[in-house]
This record gives C-alpha cells, structure tokens and sequence, in this order.
C-alpha cells in the first residue's frame, strides 16, 4: 500500500531529501510551498502522513497540524513536525495542537529512512501505520516533553 503524504516545509533541500526517499519506498508525495495552498487541500484530498514545517516563515504548522486534526477527511493522519526549535513550550503546543511526532534539523538521509521504516512492514508492504512502533514513539516523546529524533 503506498501512502500519501503531504509535505509543507519551505526548506528546499529537505522537500528533495525526504520525497527523494518517499519515492523510493513507493509513496506518494505532495508538496505545498505555502499554508493556504496546504490548508486548500486538507477539504478535498485525505493524507495518510503530514510533515509540516513548525518554523516556516510562509506558513503556520501548528496551525495547519490543528486544522488537520479537525478536518474529516484527514483527522486520522500521522502528523510530523519539522524544527529547529527545542524551546519546550513550543514544543508541547504542537503536540496539543495535533502532532504525532516532533523531528528536529538538520535531518540526514539515515534519519528520513529511518522514520520511513516505521510504515513498512518486514515483508517489504507499506501500511499506515505500524501500531507498535508508533504507539511506542508517541509516548516516548510526550514523556520528553515533545522532542523526538528520528534516529538515535
């Protein structure tokens, strides 16, 4: 099963490391440059995964990470947020906002295929998404107040 995952983050670079991997893996990536035109989309399309940049300067990822968390279409998605930030408070407000997980930058490739590897099961066939592992993520980083490496 390929997955469709939405990619709103206005650093070039990682749009290019992270659909570079998705792709490979076999899903389907849609990239949004700016908040409206992700915010558009949340009505009419259905994402399996969400990584939103939480610093973008042309868009707001908390706020686009809420209005996914409240949208029909899309409430059920897995949602990533993308940061420099560690400051605590902005960390908590995006996980009460709808985030799953928080993936602090730089990424590297290892990392991105590392997050990647939580949907595929070891027969090789994507799902969305792999309970234990996600289940085990998620409360790890509510237990360290919202920041979650990708890889160790």
């Amino acid at each position: 099963m390929s997955l469709k995952v939405m990619f709103a983050d206005d650093e070039a670079k990682l749009q290019t490391l992270l659909r570079s991997v998705a792709v490979s893996l076999g899903h389907t990536v849609l990239p949004f440059d700016g908040y409206e035109a992700a915010l558009q989309k949340l009505d009419t399309q259905r994402f399996d995964l969400a990584l939103l940049g939480m610093d973008s300067v042309e868009m707001d990822g908390i706020e686009l990470a809420h209005r996914m968390r409240h949208s029909a279409r899309n409430r059920e998605a897995i949602i990533v947020m993308l940061t420099q930030n560690e400051d605590i408070p902005s960390l908590r407000k995006a996980l009460g906002e709808g985030a799953d997980l928080i993936v602090t930058k730089p990424i590297k490739r290892i990392d991105c295929v590392a997050c990647w590897l939580l949907w595929i099961l070891p027969n090789g066939e994507a799902k969305s998404p792999r309970p234990d592992c996600l289940s085990s993520l998620k409360s790890s980083a509510r237990r360290r107040s919202g920041s979650l490496p990708c890889a160790a």
